[in-house]
């Protein structure tokens, strides 16, 4: 499996949640992948992460998990009832479409500078005009999403309402289902960890880190597990 995504950021090896998601969930099946570090441009969606196996290019990293289980004979929710797996859809949708513009929100305007320095190693010409580009479309995502309609303290406040709602989910557990991980736990992991280990001047880093330590304590849980070589 060939997986595509944009190059490590310097404190994390995915820079997009769904990067970390996939490949993490990639390790836990243990499905064999090279990395292909790229721009957009490979991909007819123009959306990275995405994967090709054996001449199939598939995008959506939900859609790409669905593929792998398939192709590869592997379910790492099989131990979940029906009851657990709607919980699952539930928190993932809560995460994926909502939680998560408050990063992209505190990278690509409350800390714009900071998240230029990821751009460094590209050419000149490309160094101030490819993140200036990302901001702008990221800004336009975020107002159709509604979130960019609202003001800094309030985005914040979501986040805080959502990353409250899931320190309380994941309680004393070792894994937000139970205690054998699942595919909820690849995309927790890949958001949670962009706010523990990619932005720690962040007001979600600094509530994760003083108020809700279950959810650092279970990042380190999945990078011990999955990233010995982070």
């Amino acid at each position: 499996v060939i997986l595509h995504q944009h190059p490590p950021g310097p404190t994390i090896p995915g820079f997009l949640p769904n990067s970390l998601k996939l490949e993490t969930y990639l390790r836990m099946v243990k499905i064999p992948y090279e990395n292909f570090y790229e721009s957009k441009l490979g991909s007819s969606k123009e959306k990275v992460p995405f994967i090709e196996y054996q001449g199939d290019k598939v995008q959506d990293t939900n859609f790409c998990i669905k593929y792998l289980n398939k192709k590869f004979n592997v379910d790492p929710d099989a131990h979940l009832s029906a009851e657990q797996k709607a919980m699952c859809h539930a928190i993932q949708a809560m995460a994926e479409e909502n939680t998560y513009w408050s990063l992209a929100y505190y990278r690509w305007v409350d800390n714009y500078q900071e998240t230029k320095k990821y751009y460094s190693n590209l050419a000149p010409v490309y160094k101030d005009l490819r993140p200036k580009l990302d901001q702008n479309k990221c800004i336009k995502c975020m107002q159709a999403h509604g979130i960019g309609k609202h003001t800094k303290e309030e985005i914040y406040a979501i986040a805080e309402e959502d990353l409250r709602a899931m320190s309380a989910l994941l309680g004393e557990k070792e894994f937000f289902m139970d205690s054998e991980p699942c595919t909820l736990d690849c995309t927790m992991f890949g958001l949670l960890a962009c706010f523990v280990y990619g932005t720690e001047e962040s007001p979600q880093n600094k509530l994760i880190r003083e108020e809700l330590k279950n959810l650092a304590d279970f990042c380190d849980r999945m990078k011990l597990n999955y990233w010995l070589d982070w």
